[in-house]
C-alpha cells in the first residue's frame, strides 16, 4: 500500500467516525428537548374532577390558560341553548378574574343535553 492509499483510508475512517459522533449528538439533543418538555408539563398544574347528574357523567380537566371552556371538543359558545351555557359558565363567573386564567376541557357521556350540562357544572 502506498502512502496515498493509506492517507485515503485514514480520511475515510475519520469521516465515518465524525458522522457517527454527529448522529449521537443529535440523539442526545433530542433527549434533552424531550426532558425539558416533560419538566415543563410537570410544572403546569392540572386538576381533574368529575361530576354526575342522572345518567350523565362528566370529567373536567382544568389547566392554566386563557379561560376557554370546551365540552366534548366543542366550545361552549357554540351551544345554542343560552340556559345551558349559563349553567356551565356559572361556576367560572363565581370565581371572577381567577376563572379567566383557567382552560377547561370537559368530556361528558350519557344522558341528554340538560343532564350533561348539569353534570359538567359540579365537575368544573
Amino acid at each position: 500500500m502506498s502512502d496515498a492509499e493509506k492517507e485515503k483510508a485514514k480520511n475515510e475512517k475519520t469521516k465515518k467516525t465524525a458522522a457517527k459522533h454527529a448522529k449521537q449528538k443529535k440523539k442526545e439533543e433530542k433527549k434533552e428537548v424531550k426532558k425539558a418538555k416533560r419538566r415543563k408539563r410537570a410544572k403546569a398544574k392540572v386538576v381533574i374532577a368529575r361530576g354526575k347528574r342522572k345518567e350523565a357523567i362528566a370529567r373536567a380537566t382544568l389547566m392554566p390558560g386563557t379561560g376557554k371552556i370546551v365540552i366534548n371538543k366543542t366550545p361552549v359558545e357554540a351551544l345554542q341553548n343560552k340556559y345551558l351555557i349559563s349553567l356551565i359558565k356559572e361556576p367560572i363567573m363565581l370565581l371572577g378574574s381567577e376563572g379567566a386564567k383557567v382552560d377547561i376541557k370537559v368530556n361528558v357521556k350519557g344522558g341528554g343535553m340538560v343532564g350533561q350540562a348539569q353534570a359538567a357544572r359540579p365537575a368544573i
